[in-house]
């Protein structure tokens, strides 16, 4: 895809995960913001229909910024995009069953993250009081 803010190139990896390379030839844009002319652009480059698109920005799964004459997207929505076009287009999930997966998955990383914080304070703690001080200093106990 070519745009006036750079090139677009949309690659298969040997897993078959789609990977998104920018070039730019005229303006670069920060790390990891990719800048795309159009929201048809967008979902040209990720096999999506637009109203795909736009279900999952009204989800609050994906982010998009409109920034003057561009639409822009972090590394995190372009990941979910990948995500979500692999399991639309190749398995055949509707965007609800999508959307699930996506909040199921973000859930089961943050349960992760917690149980690794709970091992490290377990691994440095003598006691435990030690242990509870310890999380309460990650602010692991922060709702």
């Amino acid at each position: 895809m070519q745009g006036k803010l750079g090139t677009y190139i949309l690659t298969n990896k040997s897993d078959s995960k789609m990977k998104i390379q920018k070039n730019y030839s005229l303006d670069s844009c920060s790390n990891d913001i990719y800048k795309f002319t159009s929201l048809s652009n967008i979902c040209t480059t990720f096999c999506l229909s637009r109203s795909a698109v736009c279900f999952f920005i009204d989800e609050g799964l994906i982010s998009i910024n409109k920034e003057n004459d561009y639409l822009s997207m972090d590394l995190s929505s372009i990941n979910k995009l990948q995500t979500i076009s692999h399991l639309k287009n190749d398995l055949a999930i509707n965007n609800e069953g999508i959307s699930v997966i996506l909040t199921m998955r973000e859930k089961v990383i943050n349960y992760q993250d917690k149980l690794k914080i709970i091992a490290d304070s377990l691994k440095k703690s003598n006691d435990i009081e030690e242990m509870l001080d310890n999380l309460k200093n990650c602010g692991f106990f922060d709702f």
